[in-house]
């Protein structure tokens, strides 16, 4: 019986984004969880983020999927609640998004601070300019550009203090506690994570599977039969997909 089935969204990205992509798996119950809807009064933390996402996980071990901000996430839940992922897979993920001395391949650190005072004062603007920067390099990314700006969620609420905690979170120490198998999954002409990160991943996480697709940050969009296939070879347990 196919797995339960979770995908935690990237920041600030409607829901039509991974749609495509779950229709290519096998039936199961689906949930789609947006990095917004665990945001509550109070300060962020990624134990607040981690603790809020435990209330909306299913019982039992699930598929758990994660694009971006949300593979971080994915990747932290499975390490504090091992039990409760049977296996994980991450789309376009940076364990440490802004880059530190000994992890180079990340956003400069003034180009992050830049994105973050646009957004605080021009937030409609801003978004739509990272969604355009998602899209750039992929196959179709005109069309794509179009469908998540045409779907994108208008409130903006509980985004800007999870985009600074984004700024802040390296969850590297977290990677070597998760059980389940792995895989990550890069686009090679992602503008937004560099496919420089797949091979990072590579040097200090090798028990995991890393991955690299042609195509965009919105990669498993231009062709998510691959990415289904991809997935299903090196998860037995996720089935075989349509």
């Amino acid at each position: 019986m196919p797995l339960p089935r979770v995908f935690i969204n990237g920041w600030a990205m409607p829901a039509c984004a991974p749609a495509t992509l779950l229709e290519c798996l096998p039936s199961a119950a689906d949930s789609i969880i947006h990095l917004s809807d665990l945001v509550s009064p109070g300060d962020i933390t990624l134990n607040t983020l981690l603790a809020a996402l435990r209330q909306k996980m299913p019982e039992p071990p699930c598929l758990l999927m994660g694009w971006s901000y949300g593979g971080m996430l994915a990747c932290a839940y499975a390490a504090r609640f091992p039990q409760r992922v049977k296996a994980l897979v991450t789309l376009a993920m940076n364990p440490c998004f802004v880059a530190q001395a000994h992890w180079q391949a990340g956003m400069a650190t003034d180009v992050f601070e830049q994105f973050v005072r646009r957004f605080s004062t021009h937030p409609e603007k801003t978004r739509k300019q990272f969604i355009a920067l998602c899209c750039m390099g992929g196959a179709n990314e005109t069309h794509q550009r179009r469908q998540l700006m045409a779907e994108m969620p208008l409130a903006t609420d509980g985004l800007l203090p999870l985009l600074k905690l984004f700024g802040a979170l390296d969850i590297r120490p977290l990677m070597t506690r998760v059980q389940c198998p792995v895989t990550h999954i890069y686009g090679e002409q992602d503008a937004v994570v560099p496919v420089a990160v797949s091979t990072l991943m590579e040097a200090h996480y090798p028990w995991h599977r890393t991955e690299r697709m042609a195509g965009s940050h919105c990669f498993f969009m231009d062709n998510p039969k691959s990415v289904s296939y991809l997935m299903a070879r090196r998860h037995k347990e996720v089935a075989s997909p349509c």
